[in-house]
């Protein structure tokens, strides 16, 4: 039975709790092609070896779900420690695994975007065959050729095992805006026109980062100091963003946010995840978000009696600056006629984020868990 693109399908992906799943409804026979011999799957690894707990978090970090989400898991007896309930590579495809956010990520965008394949409209899962196929073979690319291609060519003549482990270390870790980074970045498909492209180069790019993993975790003791020095300061800020978040939620709901048409359209979970993502996306992005929830009106109409009020009391919220500057720019630039300085003040830039975003949360679909 071919299986329809729709939410309740994306949802099944983006929260199941299985080690992996290998999909096998599909045409073409590629059930018996093993890329990742059992022995150095992630899941045989976790299984049989003790990784340590900092190792863990980062690997699971980019699938970490909200604290509302994680309790409503909990009634439904989904059971497990939050930082690490969703494992990345929980889904398999021709032999081939596929980063569960990445995976997400493509499917939302065939519900939004017109989305081909060689010009074809994909409306089922199974219509993606053709670049499952290419991200298969890149995926068996990667995963073969990653020490010689990532890791050996950057080792110097008298490199020992500890100079190894850094460089696996620092491949996971590293940040290059915006085609590398383990944690924080979701990927969608590659497209020219509305044709998607380049399937063998994501999945090479993802049999790297497979290989990669299955080296840590098969050194767990060679690995564990390093993963603690880069989780500690993370630990430390998670911890402050949580007393953030609380604070930006109270003062929202004594100015009425939560009384807002569209927010009242939000599941109380949801409402959470967005009071989350004005926190933490920082200035631009709450204050184009505000504006497309009409929370800036509702504020200059029932609120302040001037804007220089509104706008030194919402910095207020942001730790912005004493007189509300920032927050002045950024409202000017939502206007198509303003003469503010864009390039300073960019909250113009995240209008249509905000709006996917939004929708996305009325839908049911949570855009940064997994995402």
């Amino acid at each position: 039975m071919e299986e329809i693109i729709n939410i309740d399908f994306i949802d099944k992906i983006r929260c199941g709790v299985l080690a992996y799943r290998n999909w096998g409804n599909f045409k073409e026979d590629y059930t018996s092609n093993e890329i990742v011999p059992e022995n150095i799957s992630h899941s045989y690894l976790m299984s049989n070896q003790t990784i340590d707990n900092n190792i863990l978090e980062f690997y699971c970090s980019p699938c970490l779900v909200s604290d509302n989400e994680f309790m409503e898991m909990n009634k439904n007896h989904i059971f497990g420690k939050k930082e690490t309930l969703f494992l990345p590579y929980s889904n398999m495809i021709f032999g081939a695994f596929h980063k569960r956010a990445d995976l997400c990520t493509m499917l939302n965008e065939v519900l939004q975007i017109p989305t081909n394949i060689k010009d074809k409209r994909i409306e089922f899962f199974e219509d993606l065959e053709p670049y499952f196929i290419e991200y298969a073979d890149g995926f068996k690319n990667g995963f073969n050729e990653f020490e010689n291609t990532i890791i050996k060519p950057y080792l110097t003549l008298l490199a020992d095992k500890q100079d190894y482990a850094n460089k696996v270390f620092e491949y996971l870790t590293k940040t290059i805006f915006p085609k590398h980074d383990w944690a924080n970045q979701r990927h969608g498909f590659t497209r020219k026109g509305n044709n998607i492209v380049d399937g063998f180069e994501q999945g090479q790019k993802q049999g790297f980062f497979y290989k990669a993993w299955s080296i840590v975790f098969s050194n767990n003791n060679q690995f564990a100091p390093l993963f603690k020095d880069l989780m500690q300061p993370k630990h430390n800020i998670l911890k402050e963003q949580e007393t953030k978040t609380d604070k930006l939620k109270t003062e929202l709901d004594n100015y009425g946010f939560f009384n807002l048409q569209m927010i009242m359209q939000l599941s109380e979970d949801n409402k959470q995840i967005i009071i989350e993502l004005i926190s933490t996306k920082g200035l631009p992005y709450s204050i184009a978000m505000f504006e497309y929830l009409g929370f800036l009106k509702h504020l200059e109409k029932n609120q302040f009696k001037s804007k220089y009020q509104l706008n030194k009391e919402v910095s207020k919220w942001f730790n912005s600056d004493k007189e509300g500057r920032a927050v002045k720019g950024n409202i000017s630039t939502l206007s198509e006629y303003s003469t503010e300085n864009k390039t300073k003040y960019t909250a113009h830039l995240h209008k249509k984020t905000v709006q996917s975003d939004y929708q996305n949360l009325k839908k049911g679909v949570p855009p940064y868990c997994c995402p």
